[in-house]
């Protein structure tokens, strides 16, 4: 794991304690409310009160007056209207609820998204010429437009009104159209600020209702802009928060057929959908319509009314997925091979990678994995001829859209957001973007942005691990932007018992402290990667789960971050200088060399270890948790600068092989039927000089 910097909160216990009595309510959630700047206990009960609508009026958006007038318009002279969507689940879901409305309102309505991998994002002028062929009189957007100052302007040379409506920052002029509804535009006084493009949808549906209505279109769509608020990351706060309580719990019991079929599909069906089901388990699914195919097949399953079509559709979908999963992770190691080839991350502050045929729809998964692994901004680039299609993400602390207008003389098009984007960039320009954007993030990106912080609200005792706590904790659901799912510390805990799960893809724990004997898991870390082992003392960063088995309900920790206790983490610190001291031939103590001078029973340990693994094949080690490996098996504590010199001393006598790499190893044995004296070992000789042995 990454070493990251554990930012604790902290929180006055004369209000936590206010809060506590008052509402009656777990101290541990007292502070998870002061954490979210709740600590009045008015505000606490309208935040828990998921009751309450906390919706804006939506004539408080700029020229949403004028959209209503001219869609009316169009939906009572039976005009050609025209849906213009995006391929990602915001872009997909804002589609489909304005279609279906329109559809419910009778008119004479088709929808359009364009292809990733051949259209790519935005409006372009190609589709607009077969739109405008095809009688369309008025287009929206959704989810897009918001930088199509050409492409409206040549609409309405074609005979089309155009209507924008988006949520993606807004440059210094927006589109020349019959109306831009995006609550990002400078003079627009709408409060919330942060809609997702289907929450700009919906309040465009419930401006047409009129608020006698409002009611029935919550009801009607309020599961599909859940859905595509949540996916497209967007803070669930305010009216965001108001739209992910009362979405889920219309998903909960949700009429929508296409919607039924893909939760049945995605293996969901009798269980409780949370923010991490949309954004774990259905968005991918509906984001690979998308990425590897059509987005509009996605359109077509949440417009189905017969379930046995909407099935098959929901398992294209899940099949989609499996192949993105695949061509997902061969572009990510490719990428891997091509940073370590190329890349200087000791200088470089931004990666901007490039290949040709990589797959539109999926390179933006994989420079969020980048994101995550190298912790730099993270911009991949797939070529077809001359013509590139980029999409990136970033850290915090670094405006991806801001580096990019740095960088727009070597673009083509851009847009998004603060840490995602997209662009597309000329091949022969590529060269000239990477310096533009290496030099921008080389200006703006300090050294202390690169230390990855992790917000902790607040430390916990075994006391506190409860479930009890678990559910008090659930009162703070949707989970998301925002209103992350808490984080806990909890310090000098025994690891009592490890295995490999998930086809050794992820590591359960048995912890132990005091009276405490709790079940974690560490997600997407193999026990060979893990680092640690039974018997260690470890601080760690987790988050407090509920997992329900067959009716019952019991705690589990997942871990999201780990260290060794500070006592054991000093120690080993002192090992490790010791060892490299005596390798880079600088002055020992007679002490220091006797304690780095293995004994016979050190040696048998070791080797016997490495034999007893070589039955099941060789494997790349972590020193460090080959070291707690060793004593683990072998019953006896070797410190990790014995361990070291053990290996050294093998090695040099020729009785393992191995090979060092970025502080991994590969280690096997070499067959002899030779007697091998291993006090004639030059290292071995030269400690024992050391220690005046």
């Amino acid at each position: 794991m990454r070493i990251n910097n554990w930012n604790v909160k902290t929180q006055n216990e004369e209000t936590v304690f206010a809060l506590t009595e008052n509402l009656k309510i777990n101290p541990v959630l007292a502070r998870l409310l002061i954490n979210r700047n709740l600590s009045d206990a008015s505000a606490v009960k309208d935040f828990l009160n998921k009751d309450k609508d906390n919706f804006y009026d939506p004539f408080l958006m700029k020229d949403m007056e004028k959209a209503v007038k001219r869609i009316r318009e169009a939906i009572y002279n039976k005009e050609k209207i025209t849906v213009y969507g995006d391929y990602d689940v915001d872009g997909i879901t804002s589609t489909s609820v304005l279609y279906l409305y329109l559809k419910e309102k009778k008119a004479d309505v088709n929808y359009f998204i364009p292809n990733r991998n051949t259209e790519g994002y935005g409006i372009n002028k190609s589709t607009l010429d077969k739109l405008a062929l095809s009688n369309t009189s008025l287009l929206i957007s959704v989810d897009t437009g918001i930088t199509a100052m050409e492409e409206v302007e040549y609409a309405k040379e074609l005979g089309m009104d155009v209507i924008i409506t988006d949520h993606h920052e807004c440059g210094e002029t927006v589109p020349n159209c019959v109306a831009v509804v995006n609550p990002k535009q400078k003079d627009c006084n709408y409060p919330f600020k942060e809609l997702a493009g289907v929450g700009v949808v919906f309040k465009i549906i419930c401006a047409l209702e009129g608020e006698a209505g409002f009611k029935n279109i919550l009801e009607n769509y309020g599961d599909l802009v859940c859905i595509g608020t949540i996916a497209d990351v967007m803070p669930l706060y305010k009216e965001n928060r108001a739209i992910a309580t009362k979405g889920l719990e219309i998903i909960s019991k949700t009429k929508r057929i296409g919607l039924r079929a893909l939760i049945s599909q995605s293996m969901l069906q009798n269980k409780k959908i949370t923010s991490g089901s949309i954004g774990y388990v259905l968005s991918p699914r509906i984001n690979a319509s998308g990425r590897m195919g059509s987005a509009e097949r996605a359109v077509e399953l949440f417009s189905n009314d017969n379930y046995k079509e909407a099935l098959v559709i929901a398992e294209e979908l899940c099949e989609e997925n499996r192949k993105r999963q695949i061509t997902e992770n061969e572009i990510f190691q490719q990428c891997v091979a091509k940073i370590k080839n190329e890349a200087d991350l000791e200088k470089d502050k931004a990666i901007v990678l490039w290949d040709d045929g990589w797959n539109n729809g999926v390179i933006g998964i994989v420079a969020s994995r980048l994101c995550d692994k190298y912790y730099l901004p993270s911009i991949l680039v797939s070529f077809d001829g001359n013509k590139g299609k980029g999409s990136g993400r970033s850290i915090k602390n670094f405006n991806l859209y801001e580096a990019l207008s740095a960088c727009c003389d070597t673009l083509e098009k851009f847009g998004g957001h603060e840490l995602a984007a997209g662009l597309s960039v000329s091949r022969d320009r590529i060269l000239d973007f990477k310096k533009a954007m290496q030099d921008y993030a080389a200006k703006n990106i300090k050294e202390k942005d690169l230390i990855m912080s992790i917000d902790i609200e607040c430390e916990l005792s075994p006391e506190d691990i409860s479930l009890g706590t678990a559910k008090s904790i659930s009162l703070l659901e949707p989970f998301g932007m925002g209103n992350e799912v808490p984080k806990f510390l909890m310090k000098d805990v025994e690891i009592s018992y490890l295995t490999s799960v998930g086809n050794d893809k992820h590591t359960k724990l048995t912890l132990k402290k005091g009276n405490m004997e709790i079940q974690a898991f560490c997600f997407s870390n193999s026990l060979w990667d893990f680092g640690y082992s039974i018997g260690d003392k470890v601080d760690i960063v987790f988050n407090l789960d509920i997992n329900s088995y067959r009716g019952n309900d019991s705690v589990q920790l997942i871990i999201k971050d780990i260290s060794l206790s500070k006592e054991d983490l000093e120690r080993f610190n002192e090992n490790k200088m010791l060892y490299k001291m005596f390798k880079n031939k600088n002055e020992l103590s007679d002490e220091q060399a006797k304690e780095l001078l293995p004994t016979r029973d050190d040696f048998v340990a070791v080797y016997k270890f490495i034999i007893y693994k070589n039955i099941s094949n060789s494997r790349y080690y972590n020193f460090q948790s080959l070291n707690r490996d060793i004593s683990y098996h072998s019953g006896r504590k070797i410190s990790y600068a014995k361990m070291r010199i053990c290996l050294d001393v093998l090695n040099e006598m020729k009785l393992i092989s191995f090979k060092n790499d970025e502080n991994k190893i590969f280690i096997e044995a070499v067959q002899t039927s030779k007697k091998v004296d291993l006090s004639q070992s030059k290292i071995i000789k030269e400690l024992k000089e050391l220690s005046a042995e």
